[in-house]
């Protein structure tokens, strides 16, 4: 029963555990010097080779609604807000194909009934509601 008076009591615990540990964690990370420039190259370009195909193929399915520069900015700010407050810093986000085909879909539907101006209202307010309801 006391879970649900504080919902996040448990997340607060470990935080306050970690806390110490924190800062230390970046100064490690920024000191490794030149043993972390390959991997992070390499993790650099096996995540946005995709964004920019995928970016691509929003260009072209949504008349240039959405590019390749919005895909990579979009992927990279929720990259970097994930991996400072997400807990998992090794997390490597990107776009996928289910998530260009209900864009698609979504830019379709509102371009026959709403026009195409308002599609990202809409779809803002659809995956809000779907986020809410998952």
């Amino acid at each position: 029963m006391n879970q649900l008076k504080s919902p996040i009591k448990g997340v607060i615990s470990d935080a306050k555990g970690r806390i110490s540990c924190y800062k230390n964690d970046w100064l490690d990370g920024c000191g490794s010097g030149a043993r972390i420039l390959a991997p992070t190259a390499y993790i650099f370009f096996a995540s946005a080779l995709p964004v920019i195909a995928f970016g691509e193929q929003l260009s072209r399915e949504m008349d240039g609604s959405l590019s390749i520069v919005e895909t990579l900015v979009s992927t990279s700010i929720c990259g970097i807000i994930h991996s400072i407050f997400g807990g998992q810093p090794k997390l490597i986000l990107g776009v996928a194909e289910p998530t260009i085909i209900m864009y698609t879909y979504l830019y379709s539907y509102a371009k026959k009934g709403m026009g195409k101006e308002l599609y990202f209202a809409w779809a803002g307010w659809y995956g809000l509601l779907i986020s809410v309801s998952f």
